[in-house]
């Protein structure tokens, strides 16, 4: 019987939720700023000058993301690594193939630790790759959508309430 895929599900799901929980905390932070002063006549005008803050809003939350990613996946490889090899070897022992003297030989001879933080560096080195993106589609997304948003309200065609509702809605088309 192969190895279960199962083993290793968790896992990829905690890096998944790390990248999430990132992906939230932006959201939540253009969302309270498209929502603040609402109630003021310069509405668009201060939803422009905030390109900055977003910014600064999303470098905290890629630095964060950078923080956790390297430990997270050095751990998760390493115990993707026992339990699969621990599973693959009682396999090999259930099955009847190696005696238990063969296991242990092949126990000890299995790549240690040293591969495998090479590899959880690799991995988090891509991860990390992805965090300039991030920042760079925030701001891109921020700075097009509310200055398409605010010439509405600058014209006087639509409410700043509709302005940022709209403004809200074409971010969350975009992804």
């Amino acid at each position: 019987m192969p190895v279960d895929r199962r083993l290793a599900e968790g896992l990829a799901e905690t890096i998944r939720d790390l990248y999430s929980s990132a992906e939230q905390r932006l959201v939540a932070d253009i969302a309270a700023r498209l929502r603040s002063g609402l109630d003021r006549a310069d509405w668009a005008e201060r939803k422009l000058e905030q390109v900055s803050r977003v910014r600064i809003a999303a470098e905290r939350v890629a630095a964060r993301l950078d923080s956790k990613v390297g430990d997270q996946v050095e751990q998760l490889l390493t115990l993707a690594y026992i339990r699969g090899g621990e599973a693959g070897l009682d396999e090999l022992a259930r099955l009847g193939r190696l005696d238990a003297d063969q296991v242990a030989a092949i126990r000890r001879e299995l790549p240690g630790t040293a591969a495998i933080q090479r590899l959880a560096f690799s991995l988090a080195s891509t991860l990390r790759g992805t965090h300039l993106r991030i920042l760079r589609w925030s701001l891109d997304a921020y700075r097009q959508v509310v200055a398409t948003a605010a010439v509405d309200t600058l014209l006087g065609t639509a409410t700043r309430l509709r302005t940022a509702q709209r403004a809200w809605e074409r971010l969350l088309s975009r992804g």
